[in-house]
């Protein structure tokens, strides 16, 4: 305040040696005052969650620095630079600073669910569902429901699928507009699982293909660009033998993420079992050129250069597929 206050001051100086008068003089001060009050003083936090907006986190760090430099005890500024640490990998310093918001303010919740999500990512399950107890009833809907959802994918992780499914359910009642509750839950319903243990995926009673769509769709309803949305729903489209809608979501979920070479191997395969050799071909190419250091790509090639009796080149392709299962 004190710099626009100096700046202003030496505006005013600059009209009265450059304007002879006195009503101009006048005037020019009037609207230097005017604009004056109309511009916000520079703000920090402000100006972070701008940069945020733009993913600038490193820049938005610099200017939380900054702000708590003189707020110290500004526990949801705290929670904000966490956050941007969260996105530059820099999970011990986002720690660090959840820790203090703790410190500062033992209910902020928003700390809690990013904390739970660190801890998550740790493996420790236990001392995040602790967290995560504490902000699944939190009065915010949303954060209600994205505490659900963690909870509900350490379940997930656990193989404890019930546990799971009734989790997204919870995140879905408590905010119905949450997109990703809608999708983690489609992705339990429309999965095969292989229990620790066991070499064969088995049904589960709450395996349901026409929920897992219903869940998909409604997840793109409101989250129309997620690409894996579109993918998964392929997916179900393809287990309930509709080749030709599955196709039109695979396609548009390569649209949205044209570099992720995991939906073109995807496409390839069923390309491959529709006997769509060409169409096969091309996408484990592009697949292949786009990551070569996967070994599923060049399987399926290969057993696709068999069937098309090209025998070198299956040949070739098994011996690589060999190599980088190697390494």
């Amino acid at each position: 305040m004190a710099e626009n206050l100096n700046l202003l001051s030496i505006i005013l100086a600059i009209v009265k040696s450059r304007i002879n008068d006195k009503r101009s003089q006048f005037f020019a001060c009037a609207i230097g005052l005017l604009l004056f009050s109309c511009s916000p003083p520079s703000d920090d936090l402000a100006l972070a969650k701008y940069e945020i907006s733009q993913n600038d986190y490193l820049g938005a760090i610099i200017r939380l620095n900054m702000h708590l430099q003189e707020n110290e005890n500004d526990d949801s500024a705290l929670v904000l630079r966490a956050i941007c640490y969260t996105k530059v990998w820099k999970d011990s310093l986002a720690m660090r600073d959840l820790k203090l918001s703790l410190n500062k303010n033992p209910y902020n919740n928003e700390a809690k669910l990013i904390l739970s999500k660190i801890l998550l990512s740790e493996d420790n399950y236990s001392k995040a569902l602790q967290l995560l107890a504490e902000v699944v009833n939190d009065v915010n809907s949303r954060l209600a429901s994205d505490a659900w959802i963690e909870t509900g994918r350490i379940h997930y992780f656990s193989e404890n699928y019930n546990d799971a499914i009734e989790a997204f359910s919870q995140a879905v009642a408590k905010d119905s507009s949450n997109a990703m509750a809608w999708y983690y839950r489609g992705l339990v319903k429309s999965r095969f699982f292989t229990p620790s243990g066991e070499t064969d995926s088995v049904y589960y009673p709450f395996l349901d293909f026409e929920e897992a769509y219903v869940d998909f769709s409604q997840c793109i309803l409101l989250m129309p660009d997620l690409a894996d949305a579109y993918f998964q729903r392929a997916m179900v489209h393809f287990n309930r033998f509709d080749d030709r809608s599955g196709l039109m979501d695979i396609n548009k979920a390569i649209e949205l993420a044209p570099n992720y070479t995991y939906y073109y191997l995807a496409r390839a395969h069923q390309h491959f079992l529709m006997k769509r050799y060409d169409d096969a071909l091309t996408d484990l190419n592009f697949s292949i050129l786009k990551n070569p250091k996967d070994p599923n790509a060049f399987i399926e090639r290969s057993q696709l250069h068999k069937i098309l009796n090209h025998p070198r080149e299956a040949d070739i392709d098994s011996i690589e597929a060999l190599k980088l299962q190697s390494n």
